[in-house]
């Protein structure tokens, strides 16, 4: 498609910053990937003319001035932002060219603009967002998306260098260490956007990584896009695609697994990975099995539920549940299991439909009478040897972190009385209810425990397991964690996952107890007379 771009008018309006000159209009046909115009704007005008703009931007002292007189001028900013606009189309359009097209030069001239651009973004943030300005003028940033449009720039022009490579690795590297820390900067002083400047700092990393050639420099861009990856996925824990890419980044097949069943099964799915995802279970499915290795087993049974492998071997994998509990977090092998119920948020599974999960959809569908198909059912057995394991276990970290996990769903499904028909009979309800009261005993107070909206306890922690189970469609749907329950930063979070305390373990099963009151409350499969958990079938027979 051609569209129209004036070569002059972003040079005119990044110099009436100073004074109210009008553009000029000479415009000039472009088409993205036209070598002709590449010569002719990148080179000449980015070379030479812009190379003025670029140094009167980066004077610290005229930053400093402008920002003085524009937090008493809105329409002052308003210029910096028709600035801002004008050349962010001109990039955008530029982005798209074939890197095998453009010369080295042009690489030069194609930076000085995002550069140029990325300093009009810092100089827009430092006008509109000053502590002392009017909040009308500094909710300006939030109302036209700048954050995400200077990560959407960082994005495409790191996107362009990569497909580049080699030939751009010079210039990728440089991009990278500049805007690195321009971002981090950001991240520091304007904390409103976190989510945004976080995920940037991971996609920067990230493309530091794909250019860096010493194994010690990528190590080191790897771990840091690792790590703000995890922060990014801490800030904004419902989006798929945010798991998805951090998946991509992970060492370990559990690891790698959960991440992406969460992009499919969080409140915000990221169905265009679903690609990636086949491949990872189809290469894992194609390794020989080892009977001793039940991590890789594990993997492996839920990469033939997804890839709906009816040639498998179901029987392996329930009898090796309880060795999958001594290396694998208890709370993970039950998200695992919860999610192979959805089908891993596939259109046509049951309990989709009924409810309206994953699909978008405020309402499910009302009386759908599809029977569950063949996987649905493999997954319920899985469920249903899983919750018998985890109730054998005790009251111990992995049957406990387990049985959170079920509960959490059950307790959700309860909720869609047509939906629990379809599988609720298949589930070993008398285990569940002896399991339960057995932590009742341990409680001093179940009336105290079942009374609050949500377990309250003085620490204000969140357990291990809150954080793996957060932006998950059926947790987002099923209540609210309080104000302040997560620490805000990943810093704070090291001792919470990584450490299980007698604290811990109690403030587990008070919220297991909360749970199994909720799936009570439904008045089917499980009851509650007092302090006493039961069955619908033992209240039959008792009369």
């Amino acid at each position: 498609m051609c569209v129209t771009i004036d070569q002059h008018s972003v040079r005119t309006s990044a110099t009436s910053l100073g004074n109210n000159d009008q553009p000029t209009q000479q415009s000039k046909q472009f088409q993205p990937g036209d070598n002709i115009i590449l010569d002719r704007f990148i080179v000449q005008d980015s070379l030479h003319n812009w190379e003025q703009v670029e140094n009167r931007f980066s004077s610290s002292g005229e930053l400093v001035e402008r920002s003085v007189r524009f937090l008493d001028k809105k329409r002052e900013a308003g210029d910096i932002y028709e600035s801002i606009a004008e050349l962010e189309n001109i990039c955008l359009k530029l982005y798209l060219c074939k890197p095998d097209k453009v010369k080295a030069k042009q690489w030069v001239g194609l930076l000085n603009l995002t550069n140029i651009l990325v300093t009009m973004y810092h100089t827009f943030f430092r006008v509109t967002q000053h502590h002392s300005g009017d909040p009308s003028l500094r909710a300006t940033a939030s109302k036209v998306a700048l954050p995400a449009r200077l990560l959407r720039i960082t994005t495409d022009l790191l996107k362009l260098l990569q497909r580049g490579l080699p030939a751009t690795r010079q210039h990728m590297l440089r991009f990278v260490c500049q805007n690195y820390q321009d971002t981090a900067y950001l991240n520091e002083i304007l904390p409103a956007f976190s989510d945004v400047w976080t995920e940037c700092l991971a996609r920067i990393a990230l493309g530091g990584f794909n250019a860096a050639l010493e194994a010690e420099a990528k190590a080191a861009w790897l771990s840091t896009s690792q790590w703000w990856y995890c922060e990014a996925t801490n800030i904004t824990p419902a989006s798929g695609r945010l798991s998805c890419e951090y998946a991509n980044l992970l060492v370990g097949d559990v690891k790698i697994m959960m991440a992406y069943i969460r992009s499919l099964c969080s409140s915000t799915p990221h169905y265009d990975g679903r690609e990636h995802i086949k491949e990872f279970f189809k290469s894992r499915l194609e390794t020989p099995s080892d009977p001793l290795r039940t991590e890789q087993n594990f993997v492996r049974t839920q990469g033939a539920l997804f890839l709906r492998k009816s040639k498998y071997n179901w029987e392996f994998h329930s009898t090796s549940i309880s060795g999958l509990f001594r290396s694998v977090a208890g709370y993970d092998v039950g998200i695992c299991h919860a999610c192979s119920l959805l089908e891993f948020g596939h259109a046509s599974n049951i309990l989709v439909r009924i409810t309206g999960s994953l699909v978008g959809e405020k309402h499910g569908e009302k009386g759908v009478t599809n029977a569950p198909n063949e996987y649905f059912l493999r997954a319920l057995s899985l469920v249903a040897d899983g919750i018998c394991v985890a109730c054998n276990l005790g009251h111990n970290e992995a049957g406990t972190g387990y049985l959170h996990a079920i509960l959490s769903f059950l307790a959700y499904m309860s909720k869609h009385p047509h939906a629990m028909e379809h599988f609720g009979k298949r589930l070993p309800w008398k285990k569940i209810s002896i399991w339960l009261n057995g932590l009742v005993a341990e409680v001093p107070s179940f009336k105290a425990v079942t009374s609050h909206g949500f377990p309250d306890h003085p620490t204000q922690r969140p357990l291990p397991d809150d954080l793996a189970l957060r932006g998950l469609v059926w947790i987002d749907r099923l209540y609210e964690y309080p104000d302040g329950w997560f620490p805000s930063r990943r810093q704070a979070l090291g001792d919470i996952e990584f450490h299980e305390t007698d604290q811990t373990k109690k403030q587990r099963w008070h919220r297991c107890l909360w749970l199994g009151d909720l799936v009570a409350s439904s008045g089917q499969w499980l009851t509650l007379h007092g302090e006493v958990f039961g069955t619908l079938s033992d209240a039959t027979s008792a009369t």
